[in-house]
């Protein structure tokens, strides 16, 4: 019988092969630095090959560490991909996710390949709405889980991120030079209308809304074209495009992204679907740098 490559032996390899570093490798892996440099003497009694080659500057691949690096995260990823496997058997069932109706695109573009790899049996359904709308639905029990943006009375919603907002306007405009300063505005009952008309409030300008809508990319857009000025999340902002107002302040400067849920999902499964929602997002904003 051939002998058997232990899955820990390989993880502190590459972990080792990636940091350049024992002393890294042993904080990747949670294990002493004597423990690693065991397991790597380990592993090459059990291959019987030299995979390393150290000195005080840097770690070097031998030939043989070169073949059986590629190897080890080939099967480290399988081992990944199976144990997500058995694990995504459990959740066969139906599960309505509610959406804001801004997150729409990004859900479809950058979640659902998450989701679809981390839950493969999962059968989804999406509903995209308003923040506040969804909320009421989730209460309702017409929605299991739901992105929303957060308000101060909610309590028991989990954390997902937290978006700088900003006043922003088109590239030479001088709020101080008009009479009345034009407004691209939110037409519908969320946090961010609440946020803006508060800053309008303590403001010593008059304004004028000249364009509304439900949808932030085309409030971002009003704004690049040069209908008025506009509250947005700090990552739609295109310096090439827009600049900062700091005339206006803002009393809450960040937006809050939660998850809410009804209380029949699992906590397991609320722990997944946050990940992947964390993961898709970092996906997201690396794509808008």
């Amino acid at each position: 019988m051939s002998p058997t490559l232990d899955l820990e032996l390989l993880r502190t390899f590459v972990a080792i092969v990636k940091t350049g570093k024992l002393k890294m490798a042993a904080e990747t892996v949670s294990r002493s630095q004597g423990a690693v440099s065991m397991q790597l003497k380990r592993l090459e009694e059990h291959t019987g090959q030299q995979l390393l080659i150290r000195n005080n500057q840097d770690i070097k691949l031998t030939q043989a560490g070169i073949k059986l690096l590629s190897y080890s995260e080939q099967l480290l990823n399988l081992n990944n991909q199976a144990m997500q496997a058995l694990k995504a058997k459990e959740v066969t069932e139906r599960i309505v996710f509610g959406i804001p109706s801004d997150y729409a695109q990004d859900f479809i573009t950058h979640f659902m390949p998450i989701l679809k790899k981390e839950l493969p049996f999962l059968d989804a359904k999406i509903v995209c709405d308003a923040s506040r709308n969804l909320r009421k639905r989730v209460i309702k029990e017409e929605i299991d889980i739901a992105i929303v943006t957060g308000e101060k009375s909610e309590s028991d919603a989990t954390p997902l991120w937290i978006e700088p907002l900003v006043w922003a306007a088109p590239h030479g405009f001088d709020i101080h030079a008009l009479d009345e300063v034009p407004l691209a505005s939110f037409e519908q009952d969320c946090i961010m209308k609440d946020i803006a008309n508060l800053s309008i409030k303590n403001a010593k300008f008059k304004f004028k809304i000249t364009f509304e809508s439900a949808v932030m990319e085309n409030l971002v857009s009003a704004t690049e074209a040069g209908l008025g000025i506009s509250l947005l999340p700090a990552s739609l902002v295109n310096e090439n495009r827009l600049q900062l107002i700091d005339a206006l302040s803002l009393d809450q400067k960040v937006l809050f992204t939660n998850i809410i849920h009804s209380s029949n999902l699992s906590s397991q499964l609320i722990q997944t679907l946050s990940s992947a929602f964390k993961k898709a997002e970092k996906k997201r904003t690396a794509s808008t740098l």
